[in-house]
């Protein structure tokens, strides 16, 4: 458990650590780490193992699990994953109030009312609005994006990068294209998603 003051939680595999005004506590080879967040501005780094993991953010905690390894980080201010080896998904869920996101290739944030929560660098991402009221930017990669979207649900994708980015219980979003050969599909009316820039439609 962290400090009364301002705190910093870090988890690698194979090394943990837990730092505040005057102490500091490592943990070595241990496969499962909780760590918890109380008073203060309190944040936490999380990394990924070599393998392929998988991150949950949501507003209360953040949890990583992958091969004979596992971390989460609850009730901290700010919460930073990082995806640097294997084909690692990023699952990232709104609170009850309203809520944004920005996502483009290098990283998604989603930030609301007592979180902020940011996956750098997944393959592939995973965004639940929930409740309130939920707004985004989506922005599209340097090369050929698709933007496929209906009345529940869109996701842009380019497979060969990979980028991945899937939305759904979003109240209101804009996918922001650069590329001319951009394309999407829309299925139906959909009032949730405003495609900007360049889209062809297929």
């Amino acid at each position: 458990r962290d400090s009364a003051g301002d705190d910093w939680f870090i988890a690698r595999p194979g090394e943990s650590s837990l730092t505040g005004p005057g102490y500091a506590v490592i943990v070595r080879d241990i496969p499962t780490v909780h760590a918890y967040a109380s008073a203060g501005i309190d944040i936490a780094q999380i990394y990924d193992s070599v393998g392929d993991d998988t991150v949950i953010m949501t507003p209360e905690y953040t949890r990583i699990t992958g091969p004979n390894y596992m971390a989460r980080a609850k009730a901290f201010d700010f919460v930073h994953a990082y995806s640097v080896r294997g084909f690692d998904t990023a699952k990232m869920y709104g609170s009850a109030g309203n809520d944004d996101l920005r996502a483009d290739p290098t990283f998604a944030r989603m930030k609301g009312s007592g979180f902020y929560n940011r996956a750098k660098l997944f393959e592939r991402v995973e965004v639940y609005g929930g409740g309130g009221y939920d707004t985004g930017n989506v922005y599209d990669s340097a090369g050929v994006d698709h933007l496929q979207a209906n009345s529940v649900e869109a996701l842009l994708q380019n497979p060969d990068l990979p980028y991945y980015v899937y939305l759904t219980q979003m109240e209101k979003v804009k996918v922001r294209g650069n590329s001319p050969h951009n394309t999407k599909h829309i299925e139906g009316v959909v009032d949730w998603l405003i495609a900007k820039g360049f889209w062809t439609d297929v």
